[in-house]
């Protein structure tokens, strides 16, 4: 890879700021996929979370087949959040319907 960049140019990252203190970004999620028409996206995806969370402690999820080499979610600050005991089930549908409505709403 030497000095050429090119590596990660079709790459792509969603963020989302999950708590924020004073302006300070204390926890944040990011979605990044890339790799897909490389022989090796494990290697390039790899060095995309190594470029983009530096020296910053993280928690990086995969997928749990391991079939999905082009794909990285990463979290950090997690310990940060603010938790809510599982009920059950209900409780995350719950949520999802009210944050449905207020988006539907906003529109």
């Amino acid at each position: 890879m030497g000095n050429n960049n090119s590596w990660y140019a079709n790459v792509q990252i969603f963020e989302q700021d999950l708590l924020v203190k004073n302006g300070v970004v204390i926890a944040k999620l990011a979605i990044l996929r890339g790799g897909l028409y490389s022989d090796n996206p494990t290697e390039i995806m790899n060095n995309v979370v190594k470029k983009y969370v530096g020296n910053t402690p993280i928690c990086q999820f995969v997928n749990i087949k391991l079939n999905d080499p082009w794909t990285r979610v990463i979290i950090y600050g997690i310990n940060e959040l603010k938790y809510y005991d599982f009920d059950n089930y209900k409780l995350l549908m719950t949520r999802i319907a009210k944050l449905d409505k207020i988006n539907k709403s906003s529109r």
